[in-house]
């Protein structure tokens, strides 16, 4: 492997992480990150990096910075979609996703950053860490949270 491979393998998910908790707006978190990578990558092929970590997070930093100013929207049920074979599914699923992520937008960014981060994996605990509240206060987002687009979507 590659010093990059090497690298990448070994930052993705925490970095991926650091993205979502500074983000003001979690649409456009995955360009976000590929274009992080993809400035280390180049950089690296021109010169010598001291501090990859540094760098990467310097280059994640700007972009969140940028896209906060520009405000673009993208959709994230995208890459949920791409995994879908079937024509039908994809629209079932496309309109599904819209409406779950519709109503998580309507939420406060804490509770929006709680949710995606839960269902990206991250355990309670550690969403309740980096987002500086307490667990009960996570559980609690989440839990009203599924609450709602059950009764959302059953209706």
């Amino acid at each position: 492997m590659s010093e990059f491979e090497d690298f990448y393998q070994e930052s993705y998910a925490k970095f991926y992480r650091f993205l979502i908790l500074q983000a003001s707006n979690l649409n456009n978190i995955d360009d976000i990150l590929q274009n992080a990578y993809l400035a280390l990558y180049k950089k690296m092929k021109k010169q010598k990096i001291e501090n990859l970590e540094a760098y990467l997070y310097k280059v994640g930093w700007n972009l969140l910075k940028k896209e906060r100013k520009l405000s673009k929207e993208c959709s994230l049920e995208e890459n949920i979609l791409n995994s879908s074979s079937n024509i039908e599914e994809k629209v079932e699923l496309n309109e599904d996703l819209n409406n779950v992520w519709k109503y998580v937008k309507t939420k406060e960014v804490l509770i929006q950053k709680a949710f995606y981060l839960y269902y990206l994996g991250m355990s309670i605990k550690d969403i309740a860490k980096n987002l500086k509240v307490n667990e009960s206060q996570v559980k609690n987002y989440i839990y009203r949270t599924r609450k709602e687009l059950k009764e959302m979507m059953t209706k």
